[in-house]
């Protein structure tokens, strides 16, 4: 838990250094690009080619990357949504295992990681990196994958099926008051705080709304674990 709190504290602090203007999903993937030590990387929602969207790009490569997989329907993020599990490649293999995916990207074919994104107990789409040198990361692949299902839990912005209707007028002014809060702990904007308190939902196995009651009784202050504290 204590590593959970860490992580999600790397990646809002990587999320404030992004552009505020630009769409959440692609901040989100540039922070997560920034951690990862990567030169770029791209987020797709679905699986099928006709539903399979890319939601945000990041790199020179990065969406032209899953463009191939899609037309030549081979490659580390289909794999990735399939099997359910971290999908990473070199140089050399990355063109055995995925021959016209490899000639198509030569004569630069980087290494190639993808992530599935898993908030709830379905695959959402996949997070993936990019990079023409040798993986520079020392963050372990569970710890990964955590931000990436945390990623997918942020993108899917929704409340817990739990939630009855009568409640989520009463639920949604207390998580907008959660996040006027969250921006003025951490002076971040009010999607970051918004994305703050969904990723802490998750990593937590708590709703939306019980993150937003413990901020708004003054039980859970950001600055704590922002600043290092438990």
């Amino acid at each position: 838990m204590a590593q959970d709190v860490t992580l999600l504290s790397r990646l809002t602090s990587m999320l404030a250094s992004t552009p505020p203007e630009a769409p959440l999903s692609e901040r989100l993937l540039e922070a997560f690009v920034r951690i990862m030590e990567a030169d770029g990387g791209a987020i797709t929602i679905g699986f099928a080619r006709t539903e399979r969207t890319v939601v945000a790009s990041v790199g020179v490569l990065g969406e032209r990357i899953e463009e191939l997989q899609d037309v030549l329907r081979e490659g580390p993020a289909l794999d990735a949504f399939r099997s359910r599990e971290r999908v990473a490649t070199s140089v050399e293999s990355a063109s055995v295992t995925w021959p016209l995916l490899g000639q198509s990207l030569e004569p630069r074919m980087p290494w190639l990681v993808a992530y599935p994104m898993i908030p709830h107990t379905e695959v959402l789409g996949v997070l993936s990196t990019y990079q023409f040198d040798q993986p520079r990361t020392s963050l372990q692949p569970d710890d990964a994958a955590f931000l990436a299902n945390t990623i997918g839990m942020t993108i899917v912005g929704r409340f817990e099926r739990s939630d009855t209707t009568e409640l989520l007028w009463s639920a949604r002014d207390q998580i907008d008051h959660a996040v006027g809060m969250v921006v003025a702990q951490l002076t971040i904007v009010p999607a970051d705080a918004l994305a703050l308190l969904r990723a802490h939902a998750f990593a937590h196995n708590q709703s939306l709304s019980e993150v937003a009651d413990a901020v708004t009784r003054r039980t859970l202050d950001f600055r704590q674990h922002h600043d290092g504290g438990s």
